[in-house]
């Protein structure tokens, strides 16, 4: 199990994507953060190498998203 860790500075709840630069998309998962507003993203059976984030959240009525490749070893 891989795992991607998020730190905030206020409560969030959202959506995490993760889709692999091949067109691959893993079933989106919702995300909420604990009591230190930290989100730990866990994915199962995720291949190493290139993926591209995406995560979207509320907060106080505003929405927010971050939109990031990343490498997973």
């Amino acid at each position: 199990m891989k795992t991607i860790k998020l730190l905030f500075f206020h409560p969030v709840k959202g959506i995490a994507r993760l889709r692999r630069i091949d067109g691959k998309i893993i079933k989106p998962l919702k995300i909420s953060s604990n009591e230190n507003f930290e989100v730990d993203i866990l994915f199962q059976d995720i291949a190493p190498g290139p993926w591209h984030l995406i995560f979207e959240w509320e907060y106080n009525g505003n929405f927010f998203s971050i939109d990031k490749d990343i490498v997973v070893q």
